[in-house]
């Protein structure tokens, strides 16, 4: 394993050079077998590495010249942006040059799914599939390529309402909406084929039959019909559910992607519980995803609706409006019951979060819960929390399943009241009349079973999307990439603010400084000392917490505007020093020394920030060692060390201070920061 080159320096490395097999066609592999690197020593690999595993899985070319591909998929490219969209209507394709046969599948082929028969056909040979069997993932489908599109919309959003105005729902929409729309003109498609076979070709048919005279050639075409109707009927709704589910996955995975990166890149979670990050990640995807492909449905329903009633009328007459009208109240029945569907589902939202926040607590502090014998008080309100969850959900079970049990006896409803009013009437009805009529109630079924989906998932979706919306608009660390001026220094801070978050800072007065108000004679001298200590009040507070008093927001503050009148329970207490200049050179090893508690490590999470991992399973020396050897194995240039000698003893500190710190990271730059001064002396001035 040492002779294999693991592509640490490469995020998308090639074939050869890292030596590992990928999944080519014909044209391919006689062009990758001239670039193809193998070493003496390094025996053929037949398992998949971690970094051919992630790109196969995020659709990422394996092949150095195949990167340049992904620029075709950029805005900037010069072909139009539905150039390879437009390949799809193309009724057969032979063309073998795309890695995933999705790509490469004409329109009949991607409409009837026949892409994944040579899969299918694998797997029933096999009896089970592999994950090399299993193509890479399109990439038309890549999460980085969709991210960056919809990161860009949002971020056009933004500059055109501002934050709090922005619709991340608008960008959504913008991002998916010319598939959309074609998925919507299929739909159309579907329901206009559904209901003219019934309202047209079986109404001929079976007044064909009632005919005395026989006609092959008429009654031949009338079958026709009826077949050619069906198979567009169904050929155009799985056209739909393709380009619906395909739709979904970009949307999912773009936004997804821009949840990811945002976390990585923010300050604090502030209001935001570590439950509730997990479930936008989690669950609140899978909501986009879903109203991506069955949120459309939902638009059939009119026009299926409206030509029901308009061919009934023309049928029966005035009794025609009967069974009209039952769908049409049926359809706001149905959506009402769907929103209240999605009203629990809002309510179950916090509470599932209080509940993977509970869950996680316990998680991390597992010891201590066992240590104190907190076990049954954990699991009690645990219990609470998840008894709650279960009674808001079985009342959105309870409604939806009344959607789902009311829609196929709608058009029993329908047929029986339109029939017995319109013979009541005293109006004749044949059996062509009747049949046709009972076939286009069953073609209106089809939008009234989906309303209640489309209803929920769009509804749903909703709430996901303020929830991406309130993180999407969290604060987030601003990198600095810019290069001293000097090529000798390393590092160099000029005329820098550093703030942080104070870990038990307080907006209250301590009581030494806070008047006690009374509503008596001396209301005047109360009032009095309000008005000082509104002057006073901050440089007190300030005074106790050894910092200074800034508002949370990138603006730089002076010291000079800190006696200002400043109302304190609407502020945050942060730490901050102000106007720091520092030059590191090249190669130094430069101490931060200080009494515990004296910002040592403030300073560095001011300018980094801080990663923390618990490594639970380990002793403080342990996790200290661990870190001490990732950060050798990782060959920076500057190290930043925070006290790594706290939790070992004399011995041991003295020996990894020796044989690691100043032996492997002798032409390295290092900020040490420590309280023992015994090291200390050791440390070259800088």
């Amino acid at each position: 394993m040492k002779d294999l080159d693991l592509g640490v320096e490469y995020v998308i490395p090639s074939i050869g050079y890292r030596n590992v097999r990928e999944q080519t066609n014909k044209d391919e592999k006689k062009e990758q077998e001239d670039f193809k690197y193998t070493k003496a020593k390094s025996p053929n690999v037949d398992c998949l590495d971690a970094l051919e595993t992630a790109a196969r899985a995020e659709g990422l070319p394996l092949d150095v010249s195949a990167h340049s591909q992904l620029q075709f998929l950029g805005e900037n490219h010069p072909n139009s942006k539905y150039h390879y969209g437009l390949h799809l209507l193309k009724p057969f394709r032979i063309t073998s040059k795309h890695q995933h046969p999705v790509d490469n599948a004409g329109l009949f082929s991607f409409m009837t799914f026949s892409w994944l028969s040579p899969l299918a056909h694998k797997a029933y040979k096999k009896g089970e599939l592999f994950f090399e069997d299993i193509w890479p993932l399109s990439r038309h489908e890549c999460s980085d390529i969709n991210s960056r599109r919809l990161e860009r919309l949002w971020c056009e959003e933004m500059k055109e309402r501002g934050g709090d105005e922005a619709s991340l729902r608008s960008v959504a929409w913008r991002f998916c909406r010319t598939r959309l729309i074609i998925s919507i003109m299929c739909l159309m498609l579907t329901q206009l084929a559904g209901f003219i076979g019934p309202a047209f070709v079986v109404k001929s048919l079976l007044e064909y039959t009632q005919q005395s005279e026989t006609d092959l050639s008429y009654s031949l075409l009338l079958v026709f019909g009826l077949l050619m109707t069906e198979i567009v009927r169904s050929w155009s709704l799985a056209l739909t559910w393709a380009l619906n589910y395909r739709t979904g996955s970009r949307l999912r995975g773009a936004i997804l992607t821009m949840a990811f990166k945002k976390i990585l890149k923010l300050k604090n979670i502030k209001e935001k519980s570590l439950g509730e990050l997990i479930n936008v990640c989690s669950s609140d995807g899978q909501r986009v995803f879903e109203a991506a492909a069955v949120g459309s449905l939902l638009a059939g329903g009119p026009i299926v609706a409206v030509l029901g009633m308009v061919y009934n009328v023309y049928i029966l007459g005035p009794t025609g409006f009967l069974g009209s009208a039952v769908f049409i109240l049926f359809y706001p029945a149905m959506m009402f019951v769907s929103r209240l569907t999605a009203y629990f589902r809002r309510k179950c939202v916090s509470v599932t979060d209080e509940r993977v926040q509970k869950m996680n607590e316990v998680l991390n502090y597992i010891k201590f819960i066992k240590m104190y014998a907190w076990v049954k008080a954990f699991s009690q309100n645990v219990q609470k929390i998840r008894e709650n969850e279960r009674k808001i959900l079985e009342k959105a079970g309870y409604f939806q399943s009344i959607t789902v049990g009311v829609a196929p006896i709608v058009v029993v409803i329908a047929s029986v009241v339109t029939f017995s009013v319109h013979m009541m009437l005293g109006y004749d009805l044949t059996a062509a009349q009747a049949f046709t009529v009972v076939t286009v109630f069953n073609s209106m079924t089809f939008a009234l079973k989906v309303t209640p989906f489309s209803v929920k998932s769009l509804s749903e979706a909703s709430v996901s999307m303020e929830r991406f919306k309130s993180l999407f608009l969290m604060e987030e660390v601003h990198m600095v990439k810019k290069k001293p001026s000097c090529p000798n220094i390393i590092i160099q801070l000029k005329n820098a603010t550093l703030a942080w978050d104070s870990s038990h800072a307080s907006t209250q007065c301590s009581p030494k400084t806070t008047p006690k108000l009374k509503k008596d004679k001396k209301g005047a001298k109360g009032k009095k000392e309000k008005t000082n200590l509104q002057k006073d009040g901050p440089q007190t507070v300030l005074t106790e917490q050894k910092g200074h008093l800034l508002v949370d927001n990138d603006e730089q503050t002076s010291p000079d505007e800190e006696g200002k009148d400043i109302h304190l329970p609407s502020m945050r207490l942060q730490r901050a020093l102000y106007n720091i200049d520092l030059e590191i050179e090249t190669g130094k090893l430069i101490g931060i020394c200080g009494s515990v508690g004296s910002g040592k490590t403030s300073l560095i999470s001011a300018i980094l920030g801080q990663i923390g991992e618990r490594g639970a399973n380990l002793s403080g020396g342990q996790r200290q060692r661990i870190s001490l050897a990732r950060a050798l194995y990782s060959d920076r240039s500057i190290y930043i060390l925070d006290d790594p000698l706290s939790a070992l003893d004399a011995h041991v500190g003295n020996h990894i201070f020796n044989s690691a710190i100043k032996k492997h990271m002798k032409s390295k730059t290092i900020l040490f920061i420590t309280h023992q001064l015994q090291v200390m002396v050791r440390v070259v001035p800088g």
